[in-house]
């Protein structure tokens, strides 16, 4: 058999198919070996016992013959029981020799038997390579087209043949002397694993229960996405439990005999496991008083979803017993592929109507996701009953799977992109309202973590989409390649890994520093009775020792030894001999700038009588434009060693106070009103804290008021100016007088004059 496997693996010619059967005949021929093997094992076991006891009991003969024969009697029955003993001894003598030889001969065969083992399976190593090798092969290889390979006499023959292998199955493979040797070869394991797999389907039924009660956790019930993927997830837990348990079990050498079958079972399990998140995604979605999708819609998709299932387990069985490809399964090929076009014409249709009776209520004639998802079933169905028209049977198989493995994982990328994209939102909302210090703080974590998200998002999407069309080995070997693959600088070897184990160096030592600040301030210096500028400096150390040890790690996992960061301090060193001392110096204050963060992008800061908003903290400088729309370049180490006003450190609101003068004799009330009243309907005054009015002094010739309002530091000067034009209309409108100064001017007397009246003037 060897020696045929061999020249059929040599032929370039031969059929998949044939060689499919050989894999079969090689894979029952590797069973029926290991179980000669067994079967000489055990004799050799049987014999061993057998010798051992015949040693023992030539042994003691011995020893009786030597105890006998030292009686030195010619007593006639002594001398017959000596020459029985020696007869005896010497039976067992010869009995002890055969046994060796048997086990000698049984030996021989051992290794002969596990030559052979070894031959065949090596011989199904490269079977299993050419196999798959010719059916990647076969995918794009035209055959000849259905007129051709379809035959009233083909058919009869495959059925003639699939009904006797279903007898001999049903006949001689659950004979219950089988179903004894199958157990008793294999021992305790296989009732082992049964038990063990009883075991993890309890376990899961068990986790299915934990899973319903996360419903009622506040996490799931305000978002819909969530709830709608944690129900999809666990209604089809039980199924993913068992299918990838099964699969392991398969994997197990000493089932290898039950490989084919339990593939089949997981290639089933697998198909029920995507047909049954979508429907339960059908039902799920539309489920409650308002039908998202119309009633008949769903109805046509489950029904397509069910057919489609119950097609896939009788052509997933058909193909194992008939052991490849044939003229029955293309004729039911041909059968569903046609009845598919068929009800994606009418389901395209009914989607069509929908789409038009939508836009005629909606008054608008653009085409929505009806027409879209109508237009891409004719594609889907067309392209594949087409293929299959041509003679591309196995290109056609590929597109149909592909196209449902890929309908899965759009299901998912979708449902994960909706719960991302409401996470994002609550982030956003999160941010523009008034949060604490401590939310304040882990706002930088949680954008980093969308982002992070979404990034990943993108990628296993991406991954699987390629997967679902059969680029294993090409993502995994190109994935690996551009990871690994090293550019070499000087005495480094800079690479995409290296660089992405930086920076996730980088981010959990970020996110290191603020648990462990939060954790050194609340925690071990909470009741330490020191000042609280002590601790925080303390804190502040600490961080950037933690930060020094996440940028040396980073640096060793770009591939920087420690010779490289010598040579590179080194060179540092003398950089600050030579004259580097004032750029050194915005260097160090950039990193004080960034790590104390006194001020940050998008603050509003004044220094030396200049306003503006910080656009940029470089290396060396930072960008500062004025509202005059100029550009300020100004060194770090300005910023750090000189006085400056931040505006909005930590905080975008301010107050402005805005003063004003009204004549004696008005009513206070009355001005009080006004003000507040003009101060609460303008937009852009916040309402918390309150405006408030204060009645400041009594002056010369004015009551002096002040209205003190809070607003956002961008809108501060327009809400003065505008605030100013509002209580100058309500005055107005008030007769609430703002008088001018007053000044009473006395006039010395002359002599031989009389003297002036005195004159009272407003300037």
């Amino acid at each position: 058999m060897v020696l045929t496997h061999s020249a059929m693996l040599l032929a370039a010619d031969m059929e998949v198919e044939k060689l499919d059967k050989a894999r079969v005949e090689q894979q029952q021929a590797l069973d029926t070996v290991t179980g000669r093997i067994t079967q000489i094992a055990e004799k050799n076991q049987k014999i061993e016992q057998l010798r051992k006891q015949t040693d023992e009991q030539y042994h003691l003969d011995e020893n009786q013959l030597l105890e006998v024969s030292a009686l030195n009697s010619k007593d006639k029955a002594i001398v017959t029981l000596i020459q029985r003993l020696k007869s005896l001894k010497d039976i067992l003598a010869k009995k002890t020799g055969l046994l060796q030889k048997l086990a000698e001969s049984h030996t021989i065969q051992t290794v002969k038997w596990e030559e052979t083992r070894d031959a065949v399976a090596s011989m199904s190593k490269k079977y299993d390579a050419v196999i798959k090798e010719r059916k990647e092969q076969e995918i794009f290889k035209r055959k000849d087209g259905p007129a051709a390979a379809l035959g009233w006499v083909k058919i009869q023959e495959e059925i003639d043949g699939l009904v006797k292998r279903l007898r001999l199955l049903l006949t001689r493979d659950l004979e219950p002397a089988k179903i004894v040797d199958f157990f008793v070869s294999g021992g305790f394991l296989y009732i082992t694993t049964i038990l063990l797999l009883i075991i993890t389907l309890a376990i899961l039924r068990r986790l299915v229960r934990v899973l319903v009660n996360l419903e009622q956790q506040p996490f799931f019930g305000r978002d819909l996405w969530r709830l709608l993927a944690l129900r999809i997830f666990y209604r089809s837990f039980p199924l993913l439990g068992t299918t990838l348990a099964l699969y392991l079990y398969s994997m197990l050498p000493f089932v290898s005999s039950s490989v084919p079958f339990l593939r089949a079972v997981c290639h089933v399990l697998l198909i029920w496991i995507l047909c049954k998140w979508w429907l339960d995604f059908l039902t799920l979605w539309n489920e409650g008083e308002h039908h998202r999708v119309s009633v008949r819609l769903v109805c046509l998709l489950r029904l397509m979803l069910r057919i489609s299932f119950i097609f896939a387990i009788g052509y997933t069985a058909a193909y194992s017993l008939l052991g490849g490809a044939g003229a029955l399964l293309l004729l039911g090929r041909l059968l569903f592929e046609f009845g598919l076009l068929g009800w994606s014409i009418y389901l395209g249709r009914v989607l069509i109507q929908e789409g038009d009776a939508s836009a005629t209520e909606k008054r608008t004639h653009l085409p929505n996701w009806r027409t879209t998802l109508a237009g891409l079933g004719y594609f889907i169905v067309g392209a594949g009953a087409f293929l299959e028209l041509s003679g591309y049977g196995q290109l056609a198989l590929r597109w149909y799977i592909s196209w449902g493995l890929t309908s899965s994982v759009l299901l998912w990328g979708g449902l994960i992109f909706f719960i991302i994209r409401e996470e994002e939102r609550g982030f956003k909302k999160m941010s523009e309202s008034e949060t604490s210090e401590d939310k304040e703080k882990s706002l930088p974590i949680r954008w980093l973590a969308l982002r992070l998200c979404w990034v990943a998002w993108l990628g296993t999407v991406l991954t699987w989409i390629i997967l679902a069309w059969g680029g294993k080995e090409a993502v995994a070997v190109g994935f690996v390649q551009v990871m690994t693959y090293a550019i070499p600088l000087g005495g480094m070897n800079l690479s995409l890994l290296g660089f992405v184990q930086a920076f996730l160096v980088l981010l959990f030592t970020h996110a290191a520093t603020r648990l462990w600040r939060r954790f050194f301030l609340k925690t071990l210096l909470a009741k330490s009775g020191l000042a609280l500028g002590v601790q925080e400096s303390m804190a502040s150390v600490s961080g950037y020792a933690i930060w020094a040890f996440g940028i040396i790690s980073a640096f060793y996992a770009l591939g920087l030894s420690a010779t490289s960061l010598a040579v590179a301090f080194g060179a540092l060193g003398v950089g600050l001999g030579f004259g580097l001392q004032t750029i050194f110096n915005n260097f160090v204050s950039g990193i004080i700038l960034l790590f104390e963060r006194p001020i940050q992008v998008g603050d509003v800061i004044e220094i030396k009588g200049v306003t503006g908003t910080v656009k940029n903290i470089r290396v060396r400088s930072t960008v500062v434009q004025t509202w005059d729309n100029a550009s300020l370049i100004i060194p770090n180490s300005d910023l750090i060693s000189n006085q400056l006003t931040n505006w909005s450190f930590k905080d975008m609101r301010v107050r402005r106070n805005i003063s004003i003068g009204t004549a004696y004799g008005a009513d206070v009330d009355a001005i009080k009103d006004a003000l507040l009243e003009a101060a609460d309907q303008h937009p852009l005054v916040l309402q918390e804290p309150k405006p408030d009015v204060l009645f400041a002094d009594f002056g010369d010739s004015a009551l002096i008021f002040k209205l003190r309002v809070w607003t956002s530091v961008q809108h501060a000067v327009g809400v003065e100016s505008e605030l100013r034009f509002k209580i100058d209309r309500l005055f107005r409108e008030r007769k609430i007088e703002i008088p001018y100064p007053k000044r009473d001017i006395h006039i010395r007397s002359i002599e031989g004059a009389a003297p002036p009246p005195v004159v009272n003037t407003e300037s």
